[in-house]
């Protein structure tokens, strides 16, 4: 038999090898990236949507609404209002995240440390948590059950958020 000369190819890592750790500014760099690009994609289409909604012609609610059709499109315009706020701190943000990755390139971030990183995640967190809320309302005038279980279920989140924004994971 003939056996061909071997190539000097490196050898792919073995599974049983640990992965390379990164340092820990360098994993909060990555995450905090995807975090801000799925906050700005969220704040974006709940903003076209609502906008939309805002603009056009609303249905009449159902005849046991407690909202008239103009609280409704109040809450609507307000929930548009809180996904433009969040798109605005979303990119202002990013480009502020980027700066500081880009220009430091140590890992360390300076800007979000102290109060400043507490009101931007509080912002980053509750701003769309506020749409969401007023959007459930919204719905109570057009589907009152699935309005509230909408309204509670967002609430509940909203606490959940609140809980581990202020104590941490």
């Amino acid at each position: 038999m003939f056996r061909l000369a071997s190539t000097s190819q490196p050898s792919p890592p073995s599974p049983l090898q640990p992965p390379i750790e990164r340092p820990a500014a360098d994993r909060y760099s990555l995450w905090f990236n995807s975090y801000l690009s799925t906050i700005i994609t969220v704040a974006i289409l709940g903003g076209q949507i609502t906008f939309t909604l805002v603009v056009g012609q609303l249905a009449e609610p159902v005849p046991s609404s407690i909202f008239t059709p103009n609280t409704v499109r109040h809450l609507i315009a307000a929930a548009w209002l809180l996904f433009t706020a969040t798109l605005g701190v979303g990119v202002l943000m990013s480009l502020l995240f980027t700066d500081v990755a880009d220009h430091y390139g140590t890992g360390d971030i300076p800007r979000f440390d102290g109060v400043f990183g507490l009101w931007v995640s509080f912002l980053l967190n509750f701003l769309p948590i506020g749409a969401f809320l007023l959007l459930g309302l919204a719905t109570v005038a057009y589907a009152p059950v699935v309005g509230w279980i909408g309204v509670a279920g967002v609430g509940g989140f909203g606490v959940l958020v609140g809980k581990y924004w202020w104590h941490g994971w």
